[in-house]
């Protein structure tokens, strides 16, 4: 056990990989999702176990408020997930100066994350409405239903807040960071973006997912901050959360939503050649 934790779950550098077997850099890649999975099943199953061996009127209740039981059990899970990568996580995840790889201070690239966040989260999410592209898949719907069905305040927390943390250490903070060390960095922003994607089980969601991925990966990259792409990823999920859930919102004429969309994705443009420029500009480029 020793052994394996030293090899699989300490910070392993270039060189020492290099000499690694295919099937050792394989686990040492995915391991961190294998863990997720785990205790994400586990937890599941034991909560579901427990509610099902209840009395009637308890089924009768669980019945009622499923969405509201699968949240928490999420939120306990992820809670569980995050103390179990601790130590891959750490050893893994940068944290620079707030200015970082950007030639822009701190405090104004965290209002930049926030706003493109924000765009492209509305951007994508509106254009797979518009499109149609939310009909092929039966699994958004019922997902959504689930979501939507806790308070708002409680939802943020879980799908805004709680969700995405994990998501990040998982998927940029642990299996990028790996990555970039067995291949170059373009494909592993690409790779590590589809397992992002397919993560969500779902076509919509994983497509969303992916081009999210790619997004967050690049920013991280390019900044070198762990922070950055963690505001950027929970602006997006707590932006989808609370205006793609409201009546006031969805219920807006169909142009309205079209001229959002746009303004959306001219905003989300703007900032990224911005953040380009000031990325060529701090020296740090090497394209």
């Amino acid at each position: 056990m020793k052994r394996f934790f030293e090899k699989y779950v300490i910070r392993q550098t270039g060189e020492q990989l290099a000499s690694w077997s295919s099937l050792s850099k394989t686990v040492y890649l995915l391991l961190p999702l294998a863990v997720y999975y785990i205790i994400n099943d586990v937890v599941e199953i034991a909560c579901w176990a427990l509610i099902n061996r209840a009395p009637e009127n308890v089924l009768a209740w669980a019945s009622l408020y499923n969405g509201i039981i699968t949240g928490v059990i999420y939120a306990v899970s992820a809670i569980l997930i995050l103390l179990c990568l601790r130590t891959m996580a750490w050893n893994e995840i940068t944290f620079v100066s707030l200015k970082g790889k950007f030639a822009k201070s701190g405090f104004s690239m965290i209002l930049i994350m926030i706003l493109l966040g924000f765009s492209a989260a509305l951007f994508l999410n509106l254009t797979a409405n518009l499109t149609g592209f939310v009909k092929l898949s039966a699994r958004y719907g019922k997902v959504y239903e689930e979501q939507t069905a806790l308070h708002p305040l409680i939802g943020v927390l879980i799908y805004g807040l709680l969700s995405p943390a994990v998501e990040e250490v998982l998927f940029r903070g642990i299996i990028y960071n790996r990555m970039k060390r067995v291949f170059p960095i373009k494909i592993s922003v690409v790779i590590s973006s589809l397992l992002f994607g397919i993560f969500h089980a779902d076509l919509v969601q994983g497509v969303y997912g992916f081009l999210m991925g790619l997004l967050i990966a690049g920013i991280y990259e390019m900044s070198g901050n762990f922070l950055y792409p963690l505001i950027l990823h929970i602006t997006a999920n707590t932006a989808v959360y609370v205006i793609m859930s409201r009546p006031a919102f969805t219920g807006l004429p169909q142009n309205v939503h079209i001229i959002i969309t746009i303004v959306m994705f001219a905003i989300a443009a703007t900032e990224l050649f911005l953040l380009r420029r000031s990325y060529k500009n701090s020296g740090t480029d090497q394209t």
